[in-house]
């Protein structure tokens, strides 16, 4: 919301981004890879019980964390950017209970902020985006649902729907086009 706010020439308080930064660091482990915890350090795997805790594991928050980062601070250097090994470690895949499309999602920011288009980081996550998404998205053929991705099989898709999951994959495919990178 900061950075939306920043490219559309909103004036952004300097104590807003100095307070997300400080919660960040209230939940981020210092470590190597500085994994960024949901609501405190260490806070591991979130789900909703019944629904969705067979699902893999990945490292959404630690996305989330490090694209505010660099919304936030303008820059891609930092001990805190090490969270990228993270990500790069569980590249998107459609397959049974990997399926996350917020994950994704946050992941495509924080690489694309962090490598930029011509990112040999970036160009690596972003091929595996396109052979996730594009092979599953619903074509002429499925009707109605042309164009759109099935929420059956996304980790999130029981809480959001058909919509939910089209609108995060339709987001994360054009994620270089939409804010220019703060790499290099």
């Amino acid at each position: 919301a900061l950075e939306l706010a920043h490219a559309s020439g909103l004036k952004v308080p300097k104590a807003a981004g100095e307070g997300a930064l400080s919660w960040f660091d209230d939940v981020t482990e210092q470590n190597r890879y500085y994994r960024v915890g949901y609501n405190a350090r260490g806070t591991g795997k979130v789900y909703v019980p019944g629904k969705n805790e067979e699902f893999d594991h990945h490292e959404t928050m630690t996305a989330a964390g490090m694209v505010s980062r660099i919304f936030i601070t303008r820059r891609t250097t930092a001990p805190d950017m090490g969270a990228h090994i993270l990500l790069l470690h569980d590249p998107p895949a459609w397959a049974p209970n990997r399926i996350d499309s917020y994950y994704w999602y946050y992941g495509s920011l924080a690489l694309f902020q962090y490598d930029g288009s011509d990112g040999r980081l970036w160009k690596r996550w972003n091929t595996a985006i396109v052979q996730a998404l594009i092979p599953n998205q619903k074509t002429g053929a499925d009707g109605c649902a042309a164009g759109s991705w099935d929420s059956k099989g996304d980790r999130w898709g029981q809480e959001g729907g058909r919509v939910y999951t089209t609108a995060m994959n339709a987001l994360t495919l054009e994620t270089s086009f939409r804010y220019p990178s703060f790499a290099g």
